[in-house]
């Protein structure tokens, strides 16, 4: 293997590797920043996207359910599940599920 790039992050506790249509993405999850960052792979490197407001995330996850893309992302406070919106090209929050130390 050889190294194509390097991200900072802080914190990272997680990362899931997922495709929408033929776009890959990479979804980065931090217990210690409040912004866990969503990458785009263009031009043979990912470049950030947009990020997600979260409070000591633990962990993430992508699924796929009839033809809807979604992010769960497991927090201090809760499971928040995100839905991807094709129009603005970015997740933004669908529901949460209460929990204690997700």
């Amino acid at each position: 293997f050889e190294q194509m790039q390097t991200l900072a992050t802080i914190g990272a506790s997680s990362l899931a590797v997922f495709e929408i249509g033929d776009i890959l993405y990479l979804a980065v999850t931090s217990l210690t920043d409040t912004r866990s960052p969503v990458y785009e792979w263009r031009d043979s490197q990912f470049r950030l996207l947009h990020t997600i407001d979260t409070q000591q995330a633990a962990d993430v996850a992508f699924i796929e359910v009839q033809a809807i893309s979604y992010l769960i992302i497991a927090e201090a406070t809760g499971i928040s599940l995100l839905v991807w919106s094709p129009d603005s090209q970015q997740f933004s929050p669908n529901a949460t599920l209460p929990s204690s130390n997700a």
